[in-house]
């Protein structure tokens, strides 16, 4: 399944960001960004009620662009759950919720090893 994560997936984001990033982020912090930053939109893929992967997005505004910018900051796919279209899905639907919002354009940034 793939939706939006909500407060209540602190626990599992955060072990997901710490195989991802290898950062030690608290529970906490993560439910703080929840509650006060606006700004991020976090679609993540569950099976079976466990996270089994996430995508961050930044809402920007710039001068240089009219609406808001969505960019995807982060992706996380578990090793034993990539190669399934778990990314793909994922995409999908932060490109709907950006029709929805009238957005017509969504930016990633990837490493060229990646």
């Amino acid at each position: 399944m793939i939706r939006l994560a909500t407060v209540n997936d602190a626990e599992q984001l955060r072990r997901l960001n710490e195989e991802f990033n290898g950062e030690e982020t608290t529970i906490e912090s993560i439910r703080e960004s929840f509650r006060n930053n606006p700004q991020e939109v976090v679609i993540v893929a569950e099976e079976d009620n466990v996270l089994v992967g996430f995508v961050c997005v930044l809402l920007k505004k710039s001068f240089c662009y009219e609406d808001y910018m969505p960019e995807i900051t982060e992706v996380y796919v578990m090793p034993e759950y990539r190669g399934k279209g778990i990314f793909r899905a994922m995409y999908t639907k932060v490109i709907e919720m950006a029709k929805e919002q009238n957005i017509t354009q969504v930016r990633l940034y990837v490493d060229r090893h990646n």
